[in-house]
């Protein structure tokens, strides 16, 4: 009898919401790892800590904070200090840049996943700025950074459920679309420039269909890009980049997955030689809780490998726990900033720039204490400026 009732209860286990939900348990302990290795939020995961908000306006900042937010984190005043910097930008450039709108997407996505609207930024004077108008739909040059800038257009207006055909516009959801149609290589994939197509771009590419909601109207090109995507995925799990596999590559595979509502963990198409792309995922981890570029890469690895990485791992907890994408804030109710808590964190910023340094370095690359103590602020500096100069070169890295 005993052996019976023992039965039951692991049958009744089996089909609990505990072994339902062990996937998302996994990616969750490894992405406070990441969190509190590269000192992302304070010591309970609860709130962005000083060091990250002092990195707001930067790819490797915002991009922490919006997986940080998305696993739950308070980010209200990482939010304000980045509205405080766009606001500086417009005051001073007229906007965030003449070149890049991808600076625009990266401002307003981190935005939304903190919960907060990108559409009304506080601006001097008592005006805003319209982060989706200024970046997508009134902008003329979108297409100015190749499919990069028409991706991430496309993505951010499926991110705020902006989906609406806009004859008025300069873009809308169904125009970009079709660009990206056309821009798609013959072996399935995207790429930022010839047809030999990239791991890393096709994923975003494939995320940006899935949130706008074309994935269906484009089962050919889901399907294509998803057997390209498939093609790049090694025996290891990983997805192979341009410089062979790497995490960021895997990063945005497993983004793409969960968006499309792909299990990374279990799809067949997605798993080689019994390891899938989640396995993929963990095989860049080290044992401090920090992600490699590549499995051979030595020393510290930039920002955007980290925030990448913890961005997956906000995908694979939500889609475990049948949340939507971490970049889909469609169905949430968004906050207005507050212009006052805008004007303290400008204030904040500007008199703490020493603060700010040794924040960037930290949060950049995670030391630990021992090495924290030796560093100087001098080193910490110049030691950022060498790694974002070597980020510059890599031109894989033409992204948001």
């Amino acid at each position: 009898m005993k052996n019976l009732i023992s039965l039951l209860l692991c049958l009744i286990l089996l089909h609990s919401p505990a072994a339902v939900f062990a996937d998302s348990i996994a990616a969750r302990e490894a992405a406070f790892a990441l969190m509190a290795a590269a000192n992302v939020t304070d010591e309970n995961h609860e709130t962005l800590s000083e060091s990250l908000v002092s990195l707001a306006g930067t790819p490797g900042g915002d991009w922490y904070a919006l997986a940080a937010g998305a696993l739950g984190a308070d980010g209200k005043t990482y939010a304000a200090a980045l509205a405080a910097v766009v606001a500086e930008k417009y005051q001073t450039d007229g906007g965030l840049s003449e070149t890049k709108a991808t600076e625009y997407h990266r401002a307003a996505l981190t935005l939304g996943a903190l919960g907060f609207d990108p559409t009304a930024v506080p601006l001097e004077n008592g005006k805003t700025a319209d982060l989706l108008a200024d970046g997508v739909t009134m902008r003329e040059n979108v297409g100015k950074q190749g499919v990069n800038g028409v991706i991430f257009a496309l993505l951010t207006l499926g991110a705020f459920g902006r989906l609406s055909p806009d004859p008025a516009a300069e873009n809308d959801a169904e125009r970009l679309f079709e660009t990206l149609k056309k821009r798609q290589n013959p072996d399935g994939g995207w790429s930022l420039s010839g047809e030999t197509s990239d791991a890393d771009v096709t994923a975003m590419a494939l995320t940006a269909i899935a949130l706008s909601g074309f994935a269906g109207t484009g089962d050919a090109i889901v399907s294509d890009a998803l057997a390209f995507l498939a093609s790049r995925q090694n025996d290891t799990g990983a997805f192979e980049g341009m410089d062979g596999p790497s995490c960021e590559s895997t990063a945005w595979a497993i983004v793409a997955l969960t968006a499309l509502g792909i299990d990374p963990e279990s799809d067949a198409r997605f798993v080689k030689n019994g390891a899938s792309a989640a396995d993929g995922l963990y095989s860049f981890r080290r044992e401090d809780g920090t992600f490699r570029h590549t499995l051979t890469s030595d020393g510290e690895d930039a920002a955007i490998t980290n925030a990448e990485a913890l961005l997956a791992l906000a995908a694979l907890v939500r889609f475990a726990e049948g949340k939507p994408s971490p970049l889909d804030f469609s169905g949430a109710a968004l906050k207005k900033l507050d212009p006052e808590a805008v004007e303290q964190a400008a204030d904040e910023l500007e008199t703490e720039p020493e603060k700010q340094k040794s924040g960037v370095f930290i949060a950049l690359f995670g030391e630990p204490e021992a090495r924290k103590k030796s560093v100087s602020v001098i080193l910490a500096v110049a030691a950022l400026a060498g790694v974002l100069l070597l980020v510059y070169r890599r031109k894989r890295k033409n992204r948001i």
